[in-house]
């Protein structure tokens, strides 16, 4: 009896099977890192648009303490890039909130909120002004 040289059909198909099944767990990888980037992105666009703002809020507290909490107390802006949930634009939301029991000492906390590529997002920055 000759032994027969090459693969059979079952061999082919079971390999074909076992290179989809890889591929399938190579496009899924690819994809979870594209939204990681993505989220990733978005965190940094909400965290330099927080410094900027309380940057802002520093400057005036510099030159004239008193008119921090009149300027931008509940203030509200928009930040370029993030989509604010419920709206078409690519704006996201910021919003300054200052608490004024101590005269001497503000804290100053800036809100970010935006939908992100996966969920509603947030980021918030807090921090002291001191006169």
């Amino acid at each position: 009896m000759r032994h027969r040289r090459g693969v059979s059909l079952l061999e082919v198909m079971i390999a074909l099977a076992v290179i989809a099944i890889a591929l399938l767990g190579i496009v899924a990888v690819y994809l979870k890192t594209a939204d990681v980037k993505e989220a990733n992105r978005e965190a940094q666009i909400a965290k330099t648009a927080a410094t900027r703002r309380f940057e802002q809020i520093r400057t005036t507290a510099m030159t004239n303490f008193n008119a921090v909490l009149a300027t931008y107390q509940s203030s509200t802006f928009s930040v370029p890039g993030l989509n604010h949930a419920g709206t078409a634009d690519k704006q996201g939301l910021g919003t300054v909130m200052i608490d004024p029991t101590n005269a001497n000492l503000l804290d100053v906390r800036i809100l970010i909120v935006w939908q992100g590529v996966r969920a509603d997002s947030r980021y918030e920055l807090r921090s002291l002004l001191s006169r």
